[in-house]
């Protein structure tokens, strides 16, 4: 039994001409996909980063409007009255609003949040309103890759003041 050999050989990646050929293609589609999967990860870590911030922007108004609330015309002598007059504060500033709000940064630098205290009724009476706005940026590591600045972030509570 005589067994026949092929005498032309498979191109490989050994072979010369093969190897050739793709030499450069493998650094290349590395280089794109290692550079894609570094933008969506860069992405997805920006997003989570901005939903947070946005959160500690919403907690913030919440908290300010809880705590002007209870700060009305007729608070007791533990709390003094904020308002009526609009006042706006940075939360790294030494007023009494920015000390009080600034533990609910939660890990942030207090000086880029700008807090706003209003009165739309212009009273601090019991069932009047008041509203808290509360203003920051934030600027993505993405985003300065394609030009873009800064996403700015702002939230809104309204509510009753109580006493």
């Amino acid at each position: 039994m005589q067994i026949l050999r092929s005498r032309s050989k498979p191109l490989s990646p050994q072979s010369g001409r093969y190897s050739f050929r793709r030499s450069g293609a493998t650094t290349f589609e590395s280089a794109v996909v290692l550079g894609c999967w570094t933008l969506v990860f860069a992405g997805i870590f920006d997003a989570g980063i901005a939903t947070m911030r946005h959160n500690t922007v919403a907690h913030i108004a919440r908290q300010a409007t809880r705590m002007a609330i209870v700060r009305g015309s007729q608070s007791g002598p533990e709390l003094s009255p904020w308002g009526p007059t609009t006042r706006t504060v940075n939360l790294a500033d030494t007023s009494d609003i920015s000390q009080a709000m600034a533990q609910y940064v939660q890990g942030l630098h207090p000086s880029a949040f700008t807090l706003k205290l209003e009165w739309p009724d212009g009273n601090n009476d019991p069932d009047s309103r008041v509203m808290a706005t509360v203003s920051t940026s934030y600027h993505p590591i993405v985003a300065k890759a394609f030009g873009r600045s800064a996403i700015p972030m702002q939230a809104r509570s309204t509510m009753p003041i109580a006493h």
